[in-house]
């Protein structure tokens, strides 16, 4: 399965959680909202960008396209991105890339040059880029505000 997983964080998350509470909202409810709306917001992006690499579409088969939130104690996770197990180990590849030498034998001497894979910025930045996080704390804290505002009668 994939390592990734979205959290919420976001400036005043704590704030607006005691507000939702106090005024009688369900967290646990907004908080998986949040996390699907998440993952609605990064999905698609990495679905464009990983089309751009297809030659056998196993990769493209095994991005997690269904937003699962699962409870682990009072923490909350929604794996996003590729499952590993299932045909994603190739993503990793294509978002940090590879070395462009031949791994170095038990002596310590490379056999040669290899092509190598260059880092797939479009992929990355999809999951872990500036932007990305800009729109994931927006969007959380946009979920959050209007539960507290629904809460409020607004």
């Amino acid at each position: 399965m994939t390592k990734n997983k979205l959290s919420i964080d976001f400036k005043n998350f704590a704030e607006y959680a005691e507000k939702l509470e106090a005024l009688g909202g369900d967290l646990k409810a907004t908080a998986e909202e949040a996390l699907k709306a998440t993952h609605k917001n990064i999905t698609p992006n990495l679905k464009r960008d990983i089309a751009k690499h297809r030659k056998s579409g196993k990769t493209e088969r095994s991005l997690i396209e269904k937003a699962e939130v699962t409870w682990e104690g009072t923490v909350a996770s929604c794996p996003i991105g590729f499952d590993l197990a299932n045909g994603g180990l190739p993503s990793l590849f294509l978002m940090y890339g590879t070395p462009k030498h031949a791994p170095a034998n038990q002596y310590g001497r490379y056999s040669g040059e290899v092509a190598g894979i260059e880092k797939g910025e479009e992929l990355y930045n999809d999951i872990y880029g500036p932007r990305t996080k800009r729109e994931v704390k927006k969007l959380q804290e946009e979920v959050f505000a209007k539960a507290i505002k629904k809460r409020m009668g607004g």
